[in-house]
């Protein structure tokens, strides 16, 4: 019970509660006594609540980040991952080399783990 509220997040949760911020202040200690005011500085929704079941409002729309490199405005494709960093249009690196020295240095490391592996069977098995 956060605040004397018996109704609230998290024995219920109405709508307009602010789950994160109680999370913060019950993972604090605000319920052995240790008073505290965390937050994530989200006080209120950005869409106004419906009047009709379903009650939330519809999600933001572009929401889903900048158009992936090599597309136009009319090609509405994207990328959520690698292309998020990096608007359309915006020049890039040439990552070969990076791309090269990391598999090499994990196939090193598979095969210095599998020679590991297999010395220690050996050596293992051996009778002394």
């Amino acid at each position: 019970m956060l605040d004397g509220d018996n109704a609230g997040f998290p024995n219920g949760r109405r709508l307009t509660d602010d789950v994160i911020d109680a999370s913060l202040q019950v993972v604090e200690g605000e319920l052995v006594g240790s008073k505290n005011d965390l937050g994530d500085a989200v006080d209120k929704n950005d869409k106004d609540f419906e009047k009709s079941f379903p009650y939330v409002a519809l999600p933001t729309e572009g929401s889903r980040g900048p158009l992936a490199k090599g597309t136009t405005d009319g090609a509405d494709v994207r990328n959520q991952l690698g292309d998020a960093l990096q608007p359309a249009g915006a020049a890039g690196s040439d990552d070969t080399t990076l791309i090269a020295a990391s598999a090499g240095a994990g196939a090193a490391g598979i095969l210095l783990i599998g020679g590991g592996l297999m010395w220690w069977r050996r050596m293992r098995t051996r009778a002394y």
